[in-house]
């Protein structure tokens, strides 16, 4: 019985995980591997917007353009789908194995902890966060389980190392968050030197890794600080990870906010924080301290955005995973553990049934039309684009330069490449020293109706055609231009509208 109602947890878990693949992202990532897989290189020129046409964008995640490019063609949207489940999947296995030592309601609590706080690796599809988070939970469980006195399971052997700079090789040429991953694992490094040395002094009883593990241990996580050089770009990958971090234009992006700004979010992030401590405490293990020390560095930057919530999930699992069942052992033996067991089972069943049929903070029910899934609902998904007004653009490609929304342009630059975007996803992570390019102008002319922004931008640029959504003060202000023959709609739904200079 008990065996069943795992393999049901893990069939939820999967159902839970089946969403759409709606990434805003997904066209230039498709352009950037078209690119690479015609003509041998990666693409280094700026070929797909008007704006800034001479930046130079050092593309830390070319490796998966060419990732999702092949899966894309091959397989095409049920492909990112599955490809987004099965490695979510493997990402919580790893964190939790062996799943034999958890109860059905440790390894429910741990399903519903992971996938509240990392829906953004499944929830649209198979992103370059998804295979990024991968290569994060592998380092993590490496380096930890070597950097006990003990270690056990797959990577017990200390041949087991060998993988730390390879993954790293890979990391780097995948997503900038391996910068991240090194951070983790220096602090797991150092905090366990501290412990040898507190070992040495006397001021600890508890057997640690030997110096020389230790050492071992060090000097291929200096080759892993060493191997991320080895990349189209060189030395210049750590200069972009800086430059990102510090782009303004961040602030405007939704995964880029404070995770404050959402009150429920940052509620229950608040209560498993907690809970991860509350445990770390109880347990009263002094090994635990190079685990806690890193995920409190990573709870600082997922409340600090919204986007490293995902690695707090993972940290917060992976340390569950590794001291609940030996709590909950000693708990047992207390008469109303059963009790507050239940209790607290069925207070997250309720929530978890709330959220999913009321509140859709975290869980939505599983998307079975990806199944079928096409561009036409990829734009009706969340509305941010429209196949309709695209069938009117490929009859009759406008020229010159033009204007989109932000979120409309990665999806242009692959379903419409005869033309270029005016902005798209990449720009977010560029910057020439102080200047960025006009995200925020562009926001403002879509979401608040800012004719002025617009103008501003049309006096510099000179738009020859304009993607704009429908019911904004700008269309209205478009549409009476062209009232007097100064612009023409080419097309125009309850979304979106294109207009044409006459």
């Amino acid at each position: 019985m008990t065996r069943f109602i795992k393999i049901l947890i893990f069939a939820v878990f999967i159902l839970a995980t089946l969403q759409a693949p709606v990434d805003l992202d997904l066209g230039w990532h498709l352009r950037y591997g078209e690119y690479f897989f015609q003509t041998g290189k990666v693409l280094k020129d700026n070929i797909i917007s008007s704006v800034w046409p001479d930046y130079k964008w050092v593309q830390a995640s070319w490796g998966y353009d060419l990732l999702v490019y092949q899966m894309f063609t091959r397989f095409g949207f049920i492909g990112l789908s599955l490809g987004s489940i099965l490695i979510t999947l493997l990402i919580f296995w790893l964190l939790i194995r062996p799943v034999a030592r958890f109860s059905p309601t440790e390894l429910f609590l741990l399903g519903v902890i992971f996938l509240s706080q990392t829906p953004l690796l499944y929830y649209t599809g198979l992103r370059s966060q998804t295979p990024s988070t991968l290569l994060f939970a592998l380092a993590l469980v490496i380096g930890d389980n070597l950097l006990k006195p003990h270690p056990s399971g797959i990577f017990a052997r200390k041949k087991t190392l060998l993988l730390l700079p390879l993954i790293f090789l890979i990391w780097t040429n995948m997503h900038g968050g391996f910068t991240l991953g090194l951070a983790v694992l220096g602090i797991l490094w150092m905090v366990h030197g501290l412990l040898i040395l507190a070992h040495f002094k006397n001021w600890v009883k508890t057997p640690v890794i030997s110096l020389k593990n230790w050492l071992l241990f060090g000097i291929f996580f200096v080759a892993s600080l060493a191997v991320p050089i080895i990349n189209p770009w060189g030395i210049r990958i750590y200069e972009e990870t800086l430059k990102h971090s510090t782009n303004l234009n961040l602030t405007s992006i939704t995964e880029w906010m404070p995770l404050t700004d959402n009150k429920i979010a940052t509620v229950v992030a608040t209560v498993i924080a907690i809970f991860v401590l509350s445990l770390s405490l109880a347990r009263r293990q002094i090994l635990n301290l190079p685990i806690i020390t890193a995920f409190l560095l990573i709870t600082v930057f997922a409340f600090g955005a919204i986007r490293f919530l995902i690695l707090f999930g993972v940290m917060a699992v992976y340390f569950l995973a590794q001291n609940l069942p030996e709590v909950n052992l000693k708990l047992r033996k207390y008469k109303s553990f059963k009790k507050i067991n239940l209790v607290v089972t069925v207070l997250v069943i309720f929530l978890v049934v709330y959220d999913l049929t009321t509140t859709k903070v975290y869980f939505s029910p599983p998307n079975l039309k990806v199944l079928t899934f096409s561009w036409d609902d990829y734009c009706n998904f969340m509305q941010d684009c429209s196949e309709r007004l695209t069938e009117a653009m490929l009859k009759n490609p406008p020229s010159g330069v033009g204007f989109n929304p932000y979120s409309y342009g990665g999806y242009l630059s692959w379903r419409v490449p005869q033309i270029k975007t005016f902005i798209d996803g990449r720009m977010s992570a560029w910057a020439v020293g102080d200047k960025t390019p006009p995200l925020v102008q562009s926001f403002q002319t879509v979401q608040d109706g800012g004719v002025l922004s617009f103008r501003q931008l049309d006096n510099l640029y000179h738009f020859r055609w304009v993607i704009i959504k429908t019911p904004t003060q700008t269309a209205r202000y478009l549409e009476k231009l062209s009232q007097v023959g100064q612009w023409k709609i080419a097309y125009q739904d309850n979304n979106y509208s294109l207009y044409i200079k006459n």
